[in-house]
């Protein structure tokens, strides 16, 4: 039994170690490639969010026999 208590103390001490840690924490860009992969990732995250909002307002499904329609019509 005062195997398992020691073994969670450990496990304790190692998990509060962890949690105060700052090693490797809020790594700031190091140069001009990190700014670069971040504002390519923006500007895919900013398209994305554009066309996801703009196909919800604007669906543009004119035709007659898209699924849509049929679903509508059955339950209507």
């Amino acid at each position: 039994m005062t195997y398992v208590v020691a073994f969670a103390q450990t496990l304790a001490t190692k998990a509060a170690d962890f949690a105060t840690a700052t090693e490797g924490h809020h790594a700031s860009p190091s140069g001009w490639l990190d700014y670069a992969i971040a504002g390519v990732g923006a500007v895919i995250v900013a398209y994305v969010i554009y066309f996801a909002i703009d196909h919800v307002l604007r669906p543009r499904e004119a035709s007659p026999d898209h699924i849509k329609r049929r679903i509508l019509e059955e339950r209507g």
